[in-house]
């Protein structure tokens, strides 16, 4: 071809690297599986949020094979810099299978001899690995001769060149001469498809390419004989990259001749044929239909079309690959109308408009055709199978001076760094070519005839391809304009932040409710391998019922859709993305991630970051810590020496200085990357500081957030006035557990355990990836609720209340089998005295700070701890001046129960089948009970137990008297606890503490061949307190055991199929723990309770019971013959017989009436866009009347108390203040008002009954009395 002479002013070499790593990383970039995120992992609850429906990828590629590509023809095709002149083009062979020829120009002292100097290997979202090979360079790209790492990557001049060696590495050498080896374009683009091919990062189920090539070289079976000039044509038909896809490709791309002329616009007419399923006419010289490979066509007529999917997830593109100026394509029009199939006579080519002419090349044709291939009038397939352009300058012809185009005033510039939202809804900034500033026409028609438009470029730049313009020079160029490219054929769209209300209890004040809300917050990256999802904590007002921001209401709808404007509590201005759009309800936007300290301020303004260690590794037993860990105002890393645990590797200290918020350091005179740098002793660094604010906070899923304060100031009656230090401690998938102020939000302690270093280090590393590469399986980091306990002391006279012993305890749930005790009591004193660690807890054992506690047995049966403890009071011995604070929880979880059919036996036990008591301050196991409990009725615990322990205090000693607990087998136990005492007020000495053996009061176990049915309980048992109205016992006390079952697990579970199976509601009448003799009988009426010895309320009620029926239904209840109820959960959103129901979360008692929430995974709120990740399912809060579980009032159609809407995924029960005038009074929390609840056309039926008139109840506690405390009267 006809190859322009002109050249810019500097020429920069070009290595095979650039294009080939542009192509893979591109491709990698949509590569991720975009099915349900459960898809073979444990990951829980989290598999509420979903990715889009999987859309395929779809590319032809168009190859420029003309003349201008071969050395052989032109040396020019070697793009020698200026000023270099070629002795000579020389061929080799490649290394590859199939080979080809390799052609260079030869320069200078050329020399074949290689020494190989480096190695690379690439690896899958994570950063490449480079390794130094022997001293003086290898002989041969073999990994024996290049195995020592690298700490960063090596400075390679123009003179090394590189060949492909096995897997993801390149060699990167140097010739023995002072001469070099300059390849032509056809080699390098060779180089590039064969990386392609051999990559394992390419996702065989969703990328699928095909190549074609221009001019037409071969016949119909792929048989050279010589160019057409006139055509292009299908090579390789396209087809999802599999192991045979990748062989043709490469055995077609090994075939490739330059030679020929460059035929531009009738190829682009050949590939869009190809991908619309149409032809090219065959009487027409300029076609190639008749040439391209006979399996790329449906018939003798017509291709087929590689976009047979109906789904409008798919992304489909042409990436056509040009070396300079086009030619031989002055009449493209016949083919490109043919092309259009149905719609072709609506094409035309208008007089403006359009790309003009360089050469008469056809170049307006082209710039309309690309235009009717997005267009929903001209594409014959219609508005979801628009084919966007990408066009890619290859070689000097395109090339642009970046350092002299960056000098120009920014109007002149050829490339501009500008910002934008990419497809998945982040906010980047890459290179946008303002084609208007390039002078020579065929190069600017190139450019316009792939560029995208942005809003701040001229008007006349793109609006035709779409896909983007991409100059191959520059391998960082290459790469982020490709992977922008393909990431916009992608259709996949986003997901929205998600949250679930979290309501904290006053520390002081049990019966008031504190006016604000916390709205913990994670953006699920479902479709990536992302190590976490990131979060936020958000902070909102309360107020009728529902949350507000400082200037306005948060949710949009009942769904719980988040308005953009309203700006949380900690936010003081608006958060606006990279179009200038204010979108405050983004997970970055405001709340306490905005308020983490960088050091992007000052070296040492970083996080008040606190590990786990030991005092003494050596010591015998090792003694827990807290150790800090900072970094000096001159760079220096501190406390980092101290580190005992053999955890704290060298690139683990790294990782931790990432969490404070560095990305580089120098290393002696090297600059480095922290983590890519693999032998950097951190004790050696010195940190630089980065030009950006890096935050590392993961998402906010299950540690509801605990209420803190460290002291108040009282007014002249004694009362709590608003004057208060108070705090928020909560984790997050990152690893932290972390301390807040409540009212700026700011951080005041971060604390790591040590497990996290060994499970889930990547995580502490901003927008790192898992080491296993697993997508849709963030790490859990800190996820478990923590308990805070407090001792306050009232000074009336300086008007003051302070809290002391500040002790907080928790798990980590799905983050690891740990159970954690820490002193925070001095943590905000002045000046600030460290947290300490007071024990950790393993199935190891106890490892406790207090002098010889530690202990390597007990613990055996810890699962993972998912609920708060309880804290609680005993008396071990009966001469105890005072008793003692003790911890009491359930053994945990077991992750078999993520296998929805796995069912715990007594021969094989699920972790966590143990309830535990130990010592507050020093974690000593004080009792625990595990296992089996009776023989001869084969009782036992054997299931996991997740939920909270229930604790009651008979006598109002202040002691705990009884516990109650509910397991993931459908067993409710009661365990009765004495107390020691001395025979003081005619009560019997007790000399020491002792529990009675576990009474399952409930088994809803299922029969052994039905055991997957099993219910599981995840929640403690909510328990009130009522009197007989009748009968036998009339007037006596008892206790109403609630419990509801549900599936934590897998929420999305389908297991239950027929609704006699369907979740539960239960209510167990205990009569027994009211008993005057309960610690000396051996009679029971309540013990191993079924289903048989309880009223199925649906059934029995019917769908309308009137009067007659509620009351007679409650007699079974009244009179003894039945010891409780329970509804089938086969209601919801009004509706009767819905399946696949479960309750979710805590329960509550209040005036009566038991709230639950109740989620269903088909719930859907609205309309959605199945390319957009999404949160299945929703939720409801659902009312039953106590103690019965029957609604006498005639309002009450169904015998129920109705349900309110709840929003979109899980969303657990929250209770809160009226507002911040009535914290007295207690109202459901949720996505609309009050008001908006009662209005009657808010209300939903029940199909036949009910509907949702508890939502305008307010509940005040102090007219609420439920007693969990009575007397016991000697007889």
């Amino acid at each position: 071809m006809k190859h322009m002479n002109q050249r810019q002013s500097v020429i920069r070499s070009w290595r095979t690297t650039a294009l080939s790593a542009a192509i893979l990383i591109s491709l990698t970039a949509i590569s991720s599986p975009v099915n349900s995120a459960t898809d073979g992992k444990k990951i829980g609850d989290l598999e509420i949020y979903q990715a889009a429906k999987g859309g395929k990828v779809t590319i032809m590629m168009m190859l420029d094979t003309s003349g201008s590509m071969d050395g052989g023809q032109y040396t020019s095709a070697c793009d020698l810099p200026l000023g270099i002149t070629s002795q000579g083009v020389y061929t080799e062979e490649s290394s590859t299978d199939p080979i080809y020829d390799r052609k260079f120009c030869k320069t200078g002292d050329y020399s074949s001899d290689k020494k190989y100097l480096y190695r690379k290997e690439t690896r899958k979202n994570k950063t490449p690995l480079w390794y130094s090979c022997v001293a003086g360079g290898a002989p041969k790209p073999q990994f024996k001769y290049c195995e020592t790492i690298l700490s960063s990557p090596p400075l390679l001049t123009n003179d090394f060149d590189s060949d492909k060696g096995n897997g993801n590495n390149n060699f990167y050498y140097k010739r023995t001469g002072t001469g070099k080896a300059y390849y032509d374009r056809l080699t390098r683009l060779k180089d590039a498809i064969f990386t392609l091919m051999e990559s394992d990062q390419l996702d065989d189920e969703k990328v699928a390419i095909g190549i074609g090539q221009y001019s037409t070289q071969s016949d119909a079976q792929n048989v050279y004989k010589g160019p057409d000039g006139r055509s292009g044509k299908i090579l390789v038909p396209v087809a999802l990259l599999d192991e045979a896809q990748r062989e043709v490709i490469k055995r077609e791309v090994a075939k490739l001749k330059g030679t020929g002329n460059t035929p531009t616009a009738n190829a682009y007419a050949e590939a869009g044929a190809y991908m619309l399923g149409t032809n090219t006419p065959s009487t027409n010289s300029d076609s190639g239909f008749k040439n391209s490979v006979s399996t790329s066509k449906k018939d003798v007529n017509n291709y087929f079309s590689p976009l047979q999917s109906d789904s409008t997830c798919d992304g489909q593109g042409i990436y056509f690959l040009t070396d300079g100026e086009p030619n031989n394509g002055s009449n493209p029009l016949p083919l490109m109308k043919s092309a259009l199939g149905t719609k072709g006579s609506l094409f035309s080519i208008p007089a403006t408009g359009t790309l003009p002419s360089g050469s008469n090349q056809g170049m307006a044709e082209v710039g309309e055709f690309a235009k009717a291939l997005r267009s929903a009038t001209l594409n014959p397939l219609g508005e979801n199978k628009k084919i966007l352009t990408a066009v890619v300058g290859f070689g000097s012809y395109y090339e642009v001076d970046r350092a002299a185009d960056a000098a120009l005033a920014e109007n002149k510039r050829v490339i501009r760094s500008l910002s934008y939202i990419d497809s998945k809804g982040i906010a980047k900034t890459s290179d946008f070519y303002n084609c208007s500033n390039i002078t020579n026409t065929n190069a600017k028609n190139a450019c316009n005839w792939g560029a995208k438009s942005h809003e701040k470029l001229p008007t006349t730049v793109g609006n035709f391809g779409e896909g983007g313009f991409y100059a191959a020079s520059s391998t960082d160029d290459i790469i982020e304009s490709i992977t922008t490219f393909v990431n916009d054929l992608d259709q996949t769209l986003p997901s929205a932040p998600a949250g679930t209300i979290t309501i904290p209890s006053d520390p002081y004040r049990a019966s008031n409710q504190l006016p604000y809300a916390y709205l913990p917050m994670l953006a699920p990256d479902v479709g990536s391998s992302a190590s976490i999802w990131k979060g936020n904590l958000k902070k909102y007002n309360l107020d009728q019922g529902t949350l507000f921001g400082s200037n306005g209401k948060l949710y949009k709808n009942v769904a719980g859709d988040l308005s953009s404007t309203t700006r949380d509590i900690w936010q003081a201005l608006d958060f606006k993305n990279s179009k200038d759009i204010i979108a405050n309800n983004d997970i970055s936007a405001g709340g306490f991630y905005a308020q983490l300290k960088t050091p992007k301020s000052g070296l040492n303004s970083v996080r008040k970051l606190y590990v786990e260690d030991y005092e003494n590794k050596d010591a015998t037993p090792k003694k827990p810590i807290l150790r800090e860990l900072s970094v000096d105002a001159s760079g220096k890393p501190v406390g980092f020496n101290s580190l005992q645990d053999t955890i704290y590797t060298e690139l683990n200290k790294r990782r931790l200085l990432s969490f404070l918020g560095f990305k580089e350091a120098k290393y002696g005179n090297t600059k480095i990357d922290l983590i890519s740098a693999t032998d950097a002793k951190v004790s050696e660094l010195t940190l630089i500081q980065p030009a950006e604010e890096i935050r590392v906070l993961g998402g906010v899923v299950h540690s509801s957030p605990t209420a803190i304060s460290y002291n108040a100031t009282l007014d002249e009656n004694g009362r709590i006035t608003a004057t208060r230090d108070d705090y928020v401690l909560f984790g997050s998938m990152d690893g932290a557990l972390h301390l807040a102020d409540t009212k700026t939000g700011e951080e005041k302690i971060a604390v790591i355990p040590k497990v996290m270093l060994a499970d889930q280090p990547e995580a502490l590393v901003e927008n790192s990836m898992r080491a296993d590469n697993k997508t849709g399986s963030p790490y859990f980091g800190v996820d478990a609720p923590w308990l805070v306990t407090t001792d306050y002391k009232y000074d009336l006279k300086n008007k003051k209340v302070v809290g002391k012993n500040l002790f907080a305890y928790g798990g980590l749930r799905m983050g690891g089998e740990t159970f954690y005790g820490i002193d925070i009591s001095k943590v905000n004193d002045s000046p600030s005295v460290d947290p300490e660690m007071l024990f950790t807890i393993t199935n190891d054992g106890l490892s406790s700070a207090a002098v010889g506690a530690s202990a390597n047995t007990g613990f055996e049966r810890l699962g993972q701890i998912w609920s708060k403890p309880t804290a609680a009071k005993i008396r071990i011995n009966k001469d105890d001046v005072n008793p003692t604070d003790v911890l009491i929880f359930g053994g945990g979880y077991d992750m078999a129960y993520e296998d929805d059919e796995y069912v715990a036996t007594s021969l094989f036990p699920a972790k966590g089948n143990a309830i535990y008591m130990i010592n507050a301050k020093s974690g000593e196991l004080l009792w625990s009970v595990s296992g089996m409990i009776d023989n001869t009725k084969g009782v036992g615990m054997f299931h996991s137990i997740v939920g909270g322990i229930t604790v009651l205090d008979r006598d109002n000693d202040g002691l705990t008297d009884n516990i109650y607990a509910a397991d993931l087998g459908g067993q409710v136990f009661r365990i009765d606890l004495q107390n020691a005492r001395t025979d003081k007020f005619s009560f019997a000495e007790v000399a020491k503490f002792s529990a009675k053996p576990p009474i399952r009061i409930l088994d809803a176990s299922a029969k052994v061949s039905e055991a997957k049915y099993a219910y599981r309980f995840y929640e403690r048992p909510v328990v009130s307190f009522y009197r007989r109205e009748s009968g036998p016992d009339n007037g006596k006390l008892f206790a109403l055991v609630n419990v509801t079952s549900g599936n934590r697990s897998s929420p999305l579970s389908e297991l239950r199929k027929e609704n006699k199976d369907a979740n539960r509601v239960y209510g167990i009448i205990d009569s027994d723990v009211t008993r005057g003799d309960l610690y000396t009988t051996t009679t029971r009426t309540v013990e191993n309770l079924t289903e048989d010895n309880l009223v199925n309320l649906a059934t029995t009620l019917g769908t309308e019971p009137n009067k007659e029926k509620k009351d007679t239904t409650k007699n079974l209840m009244i009179t003894g013959s039945h010891q409780g109820w329970y509804y089938p959960l086969v209601r919801f959103d009004g509706k009767n017989d819905v399946k696949y129901n479960k309750s979710m979360g805590d329960s509550a008692v209040i005036n009566s009436l038991l709230y639950t929430t109740v989620y269903n995974p088909t719930k859907q709120y609205g309309t959605t866009n199945s390319c957009s990740a999404r949160i299945a399912g929703g939720s409801e809060r659902q009312i039953y009347c106590l103690p019965y579980g029957i609604c006498s009032e005639e309002t009450s159609i169904n015998g129920t108390g109705g349900f309110i809407p709840a929003g979109q995924g899980i969303q657990e029960l929250a209770l809160g203040a009226f507002n911040k005038d009535n914290t007295n009074l207690k109202v459901l929390i949720g996505t609309t008002t009050l008001a908006e609840r009662i209005k009657a056309d808010n209300r939903v039926d029940f199909n036949g009954g009910g509907d949702g008139s508890g939502s305008e109840y307010i509940f005040n506690e102090r007219y609420t009395f439920q007693p969990k405390a009575w007397y016991e009267r000697s007889q």
